[in-house]
């Protein structure tokens, strides 16, 4: 792979706009500009059912850290560089097939990763040329009326609510950093309200548990993969004293949007 990788040969002025405002930049507590991720699997007890733990014997596990740079070379945007480090640990009986599998793939794809840059890259194509939709224009709408308030505390990448102006507080945070950011909670907040297919937030909705706000889902546990295919996605962790709307953002914002503006007063 040579570097910089073009990801897109031409941004238009407003997603040279998006860039240099919002994905080089820190404003969130994350800078957009460079993505760290660490993804581990493996066999534990706590997770038998997923991982099919059976004994103390069973010893599979996969760490996979990776470290990107993405920047603009002109107009063009790119993956400036990358750094990809992979531990797996298995069984004897295991390890054999294993290294069999991947010299396999290696020498079939003459050593090289043909074809994965793009796959690898998409979600921050996807994120540059991304545009809001009728969400976006609810909160905003629902911020500007002080029914909603404080920051919006995001793991997203696609810079939609700081397009509007609106406060970020990423949790996208690494060795680098605190893993839980220090967010300042509004004194005006009730609730906190919990949107999208999610990832593992659970130490910000106890530290909203713990200031006694209401947690509310809105969350279709489901979502749809890359080949249609429905997935099931559990919220982690839900109390019994949490609010939960099985639905998605599109079909659950407009009729909150409608309900918080009658019960305000608000045209």
């Amino acid at each position: 792979m040579k570097f910089p990788f073009i990801i897109m040969p031409e941004m238009s002025e407003r997603q040279l706009w998006r860039y240099r405002n919002h994905i080089d930049s820190d404003a969130s507590g994350w800078h957009r500009r460079w993505t760290e991720s660490i993804w581990r699997r493996h066999q534990h007890p706590s997770n038998a059912r997923l991982s099919g733990w059976n004994s103390p014997e069973d010893q599979k596990r996969r760490l996979i850290h990776f470290y990107d740079e993405y920047g603009v070379e002109g107009r063009s945007f790119v993956l400036r560089n990358t750094y990809l480090w992979m531990s797996v640990s298995l069984p004897e009986e295991d390890i054999i097939e294993y290294e069999t599998v991947i010299r396999e793939g290696l020498r079939e794809g003459e050593w090289r990763a043909e074809g994965a840059e793009a796959e690898m890259t998409d979600i921050y194509r996807a994120c540059a040329v991304a545009e809001s939709t009728p969400f976006y224009e609810v909160i905003d709408d629902l911020v500007k009326r002080d029914l909603i308030v404080g920051p919006v505390i995001t793991n997203n990448f696609d810079c939609l609510c700081a397009d509007r102006g609106l406060q970020e507080v990423s949790l996208r945070r690494y060795d680098w950093g605190p893993y839980y950011p220090q967010i300042e909670y509004d004194p005006r907040a009730r609730s906190l309200l919990v949107v999208g297919v999610h990832a593992d937030r659970r130490l910000v909705q106890m530290r909203a548990r713990d200031r006694g706000l209401k947690v509310v889902f809105v969350d279709p546990e489901r979502y749809v993969g890359p080949d249609g295919r429905i997935i099931e996605y559990p919220v982690e962790a839900p109390q019994n004293q949490d609010f939960f709307v099985r639905a998605t953002a599109e079909e659950a914002l407009p009729r909150l949007h409608q309900y918080l503006l009658k019960s305000n007063g608000a045209n």
